[in-house]
């Protein structure tokens, strides 16, 4: 029997954006055509499988990821980020730890941060890139929030030591792509206490309810 897990970006953005869909597209089909079960991440991504591959005859299982409750509990003692990075103890912290590949809306939520830090004198602001190729314009923005007193950029994979300490220190968490499953990290930074503001997409919508333990938010990609 051949079990599918999909991934968000697999059967949602690859195959249909650009000219990757030309490879992606087919390849992606037939790999669900032979499936004798498809597992997604999720209620929401089941009923997109369902409704954007019409020809699929397998079960489809939506199946929520977890996360390790046991790795940030043991560091609420020990972990320390605001020291290290000489933010205050109650200065507000934005933290956008979903990289900045083009998914994931970069440009929206950097020009947001850096707003932020020029109007509001007392946050501060933490940026993931996660290593993702940089666009001019993203790049200009990076720069911009790296060289602000209050912000601070992270260019490379931190190791999960350092992810765990970010969450718990973070009272704000941003994740705005365009599309998505139940993102890992967007649950370990709730867990850690961080208030989501997300993107209003139907993933988002199976586990939060906006203005009740998240925010939605819109934003347009040519901002």
């Amino acid at each position: 029997p051949r079990m599918i897990q999909t991934w968000t970006f697999d059967v949602s953005t690859y195959p249909n954006k650009g000219l990757a869909k030309l490879v992606f597209g087919p390849q992606v089909r037939r790999v669900l055509a032979c499936a004798d079960l498809i597992t997604t991440d999720g209620e929401a991504l089941a009923e997109y499988v369902t409704s954007h591959y019409p020809r699929i005859s397998a079960p489809i299982v939506p199946v929520r990821w977890g996360i390790d409750t046991n790795e940030i509990d043991d560091s609420r003692k020990t972990a320390d980020f605001r020291k290290e990075h000489q933010i205050p103890e109650h200065a507000p912290l934005v933290v956008s730890g979903r990289g900045i590949d083009r998914v994931y809306r970069p440009k929206i939520a950097l020009s947001a941060l850096a707003r932020l830090l020029d109007e509001d004198d007392e946050a501060y602001v933490v940026v993931l890139t996660l290593g993702h190729a940089v666009e001019d314009k993203v790049k200009e923005l990076l720069d911009r929030i790296r060289e602000h007193s209050r912000g601070r950029v992270f260019d490379t994979f931190l190791p999960r030591k350092e992810i765990v300490a970010i969450w718990l220190a973070a009272d704000i968490t941003v994740s705005i792509p365009q599309t998505d499953g139940i993102s890992e990290g967007l649950l370990e930074a709730m867990y850690a206490g961080a208030i989501p503001v997300v993107s209003d997409i139907p993933s988002n919508r199976t586990f939060l309810k906006d203005r009740v333990n998240g925010y939605f938010v819109s934003g347009s990609d040519q901002n």
